[in-house]
């Protein structure tokens, strides 16, 4: 199986995963898990293209969100964490 990401293609990736999030977020709204999950994506993609600047707000936004909702022990809390250390 083949993917941007696989091919190194992160802008791709990182444009299908802002495509994937505005979906979500219209269909299960901004603090669904699936929607989270795909903002999660979207930070990543953004890393890996060189934009560390909007992956760091995206990921605080995340902590924030994930804090609202789950609250601030709930392990994708705490993921969320560990992956903007």
């Amino acid at each position: 199986m083949s993917s941007y990401e696989g091919m190194k293609d992160f802008e791709r990736a990182s444009t299908l995963a802002d495509e994937l999030l505005l979906i979500r977020k219209r269909v299960l709204g901004d603090r669904h898990l699936r929607t989270l999950f795909a903002l999660r994506a979207v930070a990543y993609h953004k890393w890996k293209s060189g934009r560390d600047d909007e992956a760091i707000a995206l990921n605080r936004q995340l902590v924030d969100s994930y804090s609202e909702v789950y609250g601030p022990e709930h392990p994708e809390t705490l993921w969320t964490i560990h992956n903007s250390v």
